[in-house]
């Protein structure tokens, strides 16, 4: 199991080495809460600083946390990454989210999604032991994800899309009509949604709503393949209503993300991708 700081799991995961402090007596670290021999740096927040309630009773910052909140390295080039002890992937493109969740690193490993231009992230989130069950910090908001959870909803939410569209589009031929794909079951963009810890991110868009209720409506036609479809799409959709109300935002955001490309190009990317630092 990892006991050490966080930050210096992401320092050295970056390829940073610890920036050496003068204070050289035994101190608890303000950001991280390790407890160091020296090496340390005296420290008062400044009056634009915002984390005040994730700090420690301390004066003294360590060296691994004073390298991770130096610079542009963590607050902002790797503010939505992965870091482990084999270097630092990127969770920019939702093919990166995807391939972190259908193959993250092995632990221990520290995962954070940054949601404005500069924040504080690596020494406020926990150490994961598991990929089953992981820390996953969006922004200022700390998240425990239980993998399975994520993976099943990503899986239910594809199928419930596409048997969707197709009775959508057995609907529209039916009128004579033609239509494009729903590319969402919400009202936001699923690429706005991980600006929003907001639970209305994931309210059903009123053209999937009055769907819904023509399918219901449905099942009790004469036609016995649009009473099935129709019949199929209440179930899956109701199946996945339950798992989203059940999920933490998080496991939300992360399955949604992994919904937008195949396992093949999942595969690619994962071959193709840079590791940052070692």
């Amino acid at each position: 199991m990892y006991l050490e700081s966080p930050s210096k799991l992401a320092a050295l995961a970056l390829g940073k080495d610890i920036t050496r402090g003068d204070v050289d007596q035994a101190f608890l670290c303000v950001m991280c809460g390790h407890r160091y021999e020296g090496n340390g740096h005296h420290y008062k927040p400044s009056q634009k600083f915002n984390n005040h309630s994730d700090l420690y009773p301390s004066k003294i910052l360590c060296g691994y946390c004073k390298t991770v909140t130096t610079g542009s390295d963590f607050i902002l080039k790797n503010k939505c990454a992965v870091y482990f002890e084999g270097g630092v992937i990127s969770l920019n493109k939702d093919i990166d989210i995807a391939a972190f969740l259908f193959h993250p690193p092995k632990p221990p490993f520290l995962a954070v999604y940054g949601t404005t231009k500069q924040q504080h992230l690596v020494w406020r989130t926990p150490v994961s032991q598991s990929t089953e069950m992981f820390h996953f910090r969006i922004g200022d908001y700390l998240y425990s994800v239980d993998r399975n959870v994520a993976l099943t909803l990503a899986c239910v939410y594809r199928e419930s899309l596409n048997t969707l569209n197709e009775y959508r589009e057995v609907k529209a031929k039916q009128e004579g009509r033609k239509l494009k794909p729903l590319p969402s079951f919400f009202t936001v963009p699923t690429s706005a949604i991980r600006n929003m810890n907001d639970t209305q991110a994931f309210m059903f868009s009123r053209s999937v709503a009055l769907l819904r209720e023509q399918a219901k409506e449905d099942t009790s036609e004469s036609d016995e393949g649009l009473c099935q479809l129709a019949q199929k799409v209440c179930q899956q959709l109701d199946s996945f209503e339950k798992l989203l109300w059940k999920a933490n935002y998080a496991e939300v955001f992360l399955a949604l993300a992994a919904t937008k490309n195949t396992q093949e190009e999942i595969s690619q990317h994962i071959k193709n991708r840079t590791v940052k630092g070692k």
